[in-house]
């Protein structure tokens, strides 16, 4: 079964924010049901997902070992910095290691950056079915490695291999050229020689 990481914002557990904790328990139980039908296995101890509160070397083995990430990236009420930092740098940090991270929210406007708003990211409109057979599909896509980078990093690090590839061939059929020149160049002088080869007679 493969590993996943479920990584939520933290909702301050007051009066003011009572509306905004129901509203992302809501969006939690969507995403672990989800999870258990693409038939991942949760990462931490918490099967509501891990608020991403502090950097633990814990949390971040865990987002090294997580096949697949999944992010709630929606804002709930007016957050500050001090409640989405840990979350971000995590995200971050799953970029990194491959496109595996689905970033899931309720609105585009909850994704701070256009850039990532990528293969993975999805947008939940109201239709829990087909969000969630939209789920299955990115996960399936993530652990057969194939499809788009999903972020912005994966991105780069596929131009930087293209460039390598683009390079290596270059320089193959540089070597093929000169070695091509340097036959002609001994045709040319004499030291190859051709010899007509005159097949047997047959005395039948």
């Amino acid at each position: 079964m493969a590993t996943c990481l479920l990584l939520k914002p933290l909702v301050p557990d007051d009066n003011d924010h009572a509306t905004d904790l129901v509203t992302q328990m809501k969006h939690i139980n969507l995403l672990t049901q989800a999870i258990k039908m693409a038939d991942l296995e949760l990462l931490g101890d918490d099967p509501q997902g891990t608020t991403a509160v502090n950097i633990s070397d814990s949390l971040i083995e865990h987002v090294y070992q997580a096949q697949v990430v999944v992010i709630d990236a929606n804002r709930y009420g007016d957050p500050d910095l001090s409640t989405t930092l840990a979350l971000y740098y995590l995200m971050a940090l799953s970029h990194t290691c491959a496109s595996k991270t689905i970033l899931v929210a309720k609105s585009r406007d909850c994704i701070p950056f256009a850039a990532l708003e990528k293969h993975h990211t999805l947008i939940f409109d109201g239709d829990q079915l087909r969000f969630l057979d939209r789920f299955k599909s990115a996960v399936k896509e993530i652990l057969k490695g194939i499809g788009k980078p999903d972020n912005p990093v994966q991105e780069y690090f596929k131009q930087l291999d293209d460039q390598d590839e683009l390079a290596r061939v270059k320089a193959d059929l540089a070597a093929r050229q000169a070695q091509v020149r340097k036959l002609e160049d001994q045709a040319g002088a004499g030291r190859i020689t051709f010899r007509r080869v005159t097949p047997p007679l047959d005395e039948s």
